[in-house]
């Protein structure tokens, strides 16, 4: 990829390289969880502005807070897992990784 292009084949640029990928995939699930929590909230407001122009009050429709609810906590609970799956593959990689490039540094 173009991202790619600025490192050589050297060790020190390999690493650098995995780096760079992991920090990547560490945006794209930041970038996740709000596409996740706008699926969970832009529904909510369309069911809530639909209500509105019917002329109905939320209280009214019982099932409308029932879905508005399972709407919500469907989309945090998602949204925190993918946040949170990320976090656990990523991280440690990109630690061993910086590790190894102090190292390599180091010498």
């Amino acid at each position: 990829s173009r991202s790619e292009q600025r490192f050589g084949e050297s060790l020190r640029d390999q690493l650098n390289r995995s780096i760079a990928q992991l920090d990547v995939r560490a945006t794209l699930a930041g970038v996740t969880l709000v596409i996740m929590l706008l699926f969970g909230i832009c529904p909510m407001i369309f069911l809530l502005l639909l209500s509105r122009i019917n002329g109905k009050s939320i209280s009214d429709d019982g099932n409308l807070l029932v879905t508005l609810a399972i709407l919500l906590v469907s989309s945090v609970v998602s949204s925190v897992w993918a946040l949170r799956h990320q976090a656990r593959e990523v991280s440690p990689l990109k630690r061993r990784l910086e590790r190894l490039l102090m190292e390599l540094d180091g010498q």
